[in-house]
């Protein structure tokens, strides 16, 4: 039977391992950064690039040794044993990332109290904006389209009234944007229905249905 003792044991073991790992990447960002600091012969002020040059070499120089360091730990036989090498590696590159988004930011490697250092205290680089594709932006506008007609036709069910107001007004909404964008109006219903164009009557703009077209027709003025 497994004891209380032996759970205890197994607990402890692994805590302290979490600990341990835990300051060791603290240890070695700590190193790192120091590292690169020496190799910028701690000058501050420098290029941005200068800095992540200086960061680039030190990182090479420190992830070679410990792959090295790693060997030991993958048996030779094991299947893909260079992914897991790099796996065992992983928390050098973490830390290149944050200090490398720490100098993107605009900072300076050389200001940082080394001794006291940990990852929190690492500025982040702003996130670059992404231009929308016209492709997924239609998508979108395709689907939020199809979610506000079935929310209308749901409006409609149960207040007909009040589903009325929300689609005239967002058809005058509509309107208005296609007016801005160089949509022109036209006086003829068929025209104006067939390319989406707003209607005018007098100093009136509507959108057209289907069946105002048939009525169109069939009393041409």
């Amino acid at each position: 039977m497994i004891t209380d003792k032996e759970v205890n044991t197994i607990a402890h073991s692994i805590f302290s391992a979490q600990s341990s790992m835990e300051q060791g990447r603290v240890t070695y960002l700590r190193t790192l950064v120091e590292a690169t600091k020496d190799e910028l012969e701690n000058k501050k002020g420098q290029e941005m690039q200068a800095q992540l040059a200086a960061l680039q070499r030190v990182h090479e120089r420190f992830y070679e040794i410990i792959l090295a360091a790693a060997q030991p730990f993958v048996p030779k036989t094991q299947k893909d044993r260079a992914i897991e090498l790099h796996r065992r590696a992983n928390f050098a590159r973490t830390a290149l990332s944050a200090v490398r988004g720490h100098i993107k930011a605009d900072e300076d490697i050389v200001a940082l109290n080394t001794a006291k250092l940990t990852k929190k205290q690492l500025a982040k680089a702003p996130t670059p904006v992404r231009a929308v594709s016209p492709k997924r932006l239609k998508a979108r506008a395709e689907t939020q389209s199809k979610a506000l007609v079935a929310t209308l036709l749901g409006l409609a069910d149960a207040d007909k009234a009040a589903a009325v107001d929300e689609i005239q007004l967002i058809l005058g909404q509509l309107t208005k944007q296609l007016i801005s964008m160089g949509i022109k109006s036209t006086k003829d219903a068929l025209e104006s229905f067939g390319e989406h164009r707003p209607l005018r009557i007098g100093k009136t703009l509507f959108i057209p249905t289907a069946s105002q077209v048939l009525r169109q027709e069939a009393r041409p003025s």
